[in-house]
């Protein structure tokens, strides 16, 4: 059984390619615990699970009923990593305290796959996090949520129980600069945060609006000014070509990233994910699933690629001036001290997926 955003969003073209015997749509625990209820898994007693996708003797899939069910996340248990040989791992340990977000972006399928946030209760969270530190080790988590802050309440409740622990570990999280304020950075910084990062995409005003990103570039300005001020190493992301961007616009993105230098920047490019509205709105175009690729896939862009590639150079250039270490191979990743010798306050700019935890003192 597999599940995730292919087999939420993937047409049978994409379940025959990964080949997979039951896909589960959604969240995958109601699916898993019916059909883990059955005494055998053929198309016909799969049947009656929802949610699911069934292969068929002949490689074709069968697609049960659709539903909703809303997971109870203070019901799951803990995750058992003692079945994970965690020293494989680079040094941050991750915990998942949400699922959703309070933004429908156009170019994210996180609110067709997990429908509205909801969050897990902070005192389990703040728990599982003591049990990374003393029973694993872990000096460095960060929340895999893809947006930690929508409740504002619950994560400062979270990060004062935490810091009230103390145990000595660093923080991060993933969150929306629609959704900050300057005394809850206080709050977390005080509980052990030391890094968030924020989705801001792009510095014109108009495409943030169409993206319905409910920020604005001045928005963007304050949000990266009032984190770095309270402490926290600040990551931002943002997308080259997105759609209707033109020549001006291209100028204004470049202006508020070095206007916000954040000590890490990701570039990257548009891609029509599935399971979005712009890959709705675009479903005959191909497109790859990742935004991992190094150039411009299929344009959205009002300016042309020439304009976009030379945008980018721009940005590159002028960063690299300003101490950036630019980096284009996830390998370079791996020797941090390397990267301190291109860049002693390790202020990066990637173009490609960047490792989590530098700087995190």
């Amino acid at each position: 059984m597999v599940g995730g955003k292919l087999a939420t969003f993937g047409g049978d073209g994409h379940l025959r390619s990964a080949g997979a015997d039951v896909y589960a749509a959604h969240d995958a625990e109601p699916v898993l615990a019916a059909a883990l209820a059955l005494p055998e898994w053929t198309p016909e007693t799969l049947a009656g699970v929802p949610n699911a996708a069934v292969r068929r003797a002949d490689g074709g899939y069968v697609r049960t009923p659709a539903a909703r069910p809303r997971v109870d996340l203070a019901s799951l248990p803990e995750a058992d990593r003692s079945l994970v040989q965690l020293s494989d791992y680079i040094d941050v340990r991750t915990v998942l305290s949400s699922r959703g977000c309070h933004q429908r972006c156009s170019f994210c399928h996180v609110p067709g796959f997990w429908g509205g946030w909801h969050g897990r209760p902070a005192e389990s969270v703040a728990a599982e996090i003591g049990h990374l530190a003393t029973r694993h080790g872990a000096r460095k988590v960060l929340f895999l949520d893809d947006n930690a802050l929508v409740d504002q309440k619950r994560m400062g409740l979270i990060a004062s129980l935490v810091g009230g622990l103390g145990l000595g570990v660093a923080l991060g999280c993933l969150g929306s600069v629609s959704r900050f304020s300057p005394g809850l950075l206080e709050t977390m910084r005080d509980g052990g945060f030391r890094w968030i990062h924020y989705g801001a995409e792009s510095g014109d005003d108009r495409v943030l609006l169409e993206m319905g990103k409910r920020t604005t570039a001045d928005g963007i300005r304050m949000c990266v000014a009032a984190t770095r001020a309270a402490g926290l190493r600040v990551r931002t992301s943002w997308i080259m070509d997105p759609p209707g961007i033109d020549a001006d616009g291209l100028k204004r993105t470049e202006d508020l990233i070095l206007a916000t230098q954040s000590e890490e920047i990701r570039l990257h490019f548009l891609a029509l994910r599935l399971g979005s509205a712009l890959r709705a709105e675009h479903a005959g175009l191909a497109s790859t699933q990742f935004i991992h690729q190094a150039c411009q896939g299929v344009s959205l862009a009002a300016a042309s690629p020439e304009e976009v590639a030379a945008s980018l150079a721009r940005i590159l250039a002028a960063l690299a001036a300003r101490g950036y270490a630019v980096v284009r191979d996830p390998g370079e990743f791996a020797d941090v001290r390397a990267l301190r010798r291109r860049s002693p306050g390790l202020k990066i700019v990637s173009l490609c997926p960047m490792r989590y935890g530098l700087g995190w003192q």
